[in-house]
């Protein structure tokens, strides 16, 4: 006599998400014990999935959520419908996956929508469920932070963190042997100029007005450093009118080492690194990114300093006057300064190396925060 046992095993998706577009990130490498290292992908990470499935039967719905990890996987188990019965995969009938904390920015003229992310008509019956944000898509992450003892006389706000926009990046991808704006670093921009990075920039900084106009809780932006690619002069005043003009919100920059050298790509020069830089002769770095009053953000600080919304701004020595840059022959600005909002003092330290712009590591700003 043979026995045959069938076990059906309930459902487990197993989904993937990625973006439209490849960009480089900081990992683990695997081959390397505490090693890291860049790799190029599209993985989306850290964002919750919401999943819902319907039952054949009865249209009854199940819906469970998961965060993406850090290789932009997510497995979701379904193990039993509200009534008790086993979820099993020939009884689905159909799924949805939302992401909550996405929104595809829509404009309509003048007018900007924020559209839910939604995939519909998917194909769960395959062993990974591979999808690909739509362009256009703004994803926001937001977090409760807490300072000691939770007391409730205190009051709340919302600020939000843009990093590393690098804009001027993906032109020279696009147009090989051309750099961003007119010829060379101390350049100017062209207004129709864009890219698919720049475009994407937009939409966050399009997103952030949304939100602001409907939460009044947003009060400011911080821009955590390399907000150009190769610190030029077009690539400043480009960020400068994004992030001073199309921002409706306070703006608080802070340098990253691609603010400070500038450099532009030229594919027929020859070795070192295929590009022109600035010479270090009369070289000051991050002269381009404080520039003058409407084309660096030198009286982005001024404001800080001067006016509210940002009380108690406080600045070290070297904010708006160069300094010698340490070992080095020319002088530099220095990104270090302090504010406090509310009873929240917020520090900015400048660590970015003082050497040629393809070097990344090291330490050439004093960390002095305060006159």
């Amino acid at each position: 006599m043979i026995a045959l046992l069938f076990i059906l095993m309930t459902y487990n998706a197993k989904i993937f998400i990625k973006y439209p577009f490849k960009y480089e990130r900081f990992s683990p490498d695997t081959t390397c014990e505490n090693c890291y290292g860049y790799v190029e992908d599209s993985v989306v990470t850290n964002t919750k999935v919401e999943v819902k499935i319907s039952r054949k039967i009865d249209k009854i719905i199940k819906e469970k959520e998961g965060i993406l990890n850090d290789s932009g996987f997510v497995q979701i188990n379904f193990d039993y419908w509200d009534d008790g019965q086993e979820v099993k995969l020939q009884n689905i009938e159909n799924m949805e996956i939302y992401l909550p904390d996405a929104n595809i920015v829509e404009r309509i003229g003048e007018e900007i929508n924020l559209l839910p992310v939604v995939f519909k008509d998917i194909n769960f019956r395959k062993d990974t469920i591979k999808l690909v944000l739509p362009e256009g898509t703004v994803l926001v992450h937001q977090f409760d932070l807490y300072f000691g003892k939770y007391n409730n006389n205190i009051v709340s706000y919302k600020f939000v963190v843009i990093s590393d926009p690098h804009i001027g990046h993906g032109w020279n991808g696009r147009n090989r042997g051309q750099d961003f704006g007119t010829s060379g670093y101390n350049d100017d921009t062209i207004p129709s100029q864009t890219t698919p990075d720049l475009d994407r920039v937009r939409n966050i900084v399009d997103a952030v007005n949304y939100l602001a106009l409907f939460d009044h809780k947003i009060k400011f932006v911080l821009l955590t450093g390399d907000i150009t690619e190769s610190a030029e002069k077009s690539e400043v005043k480009k960020a400068y009118r994004i992030f001073t003009k199309r921002l409706k919100l306070p703006c608080i920059p802070i340098m990253g080492n691609h603010d400070l050298w500038p450099y532009v790509w030229e594919d027929d020069r020859p070795c070192p690194w295929g590009r022109e830089e600035h010479g270090e002769g009369n070289i000051i770095l991050g002269g381009y990114f404080y520039g003058s009053w409407f084309e660096g953000f030198k009286n982005v600080y001024i404001n800080l300093r001067e006016y509210f919304p940002i009380p108690l701004f406080k600045e070290g020595p070297y904010l708006l006057e160069p300094e010698p840059a340490y070992i080095y022959p020319y002088k530099t600005y220095c990104s270090n300064f302090t504010f406090q909002y509310y009873n929240n003092l917020f520090i900015g330290i400048d660590f970015n190396s003082r050497t040629h712009a393809p070097s990344m590591w090291g330490f050439g700003c004093r960390t002095t925060f305060y006159r």
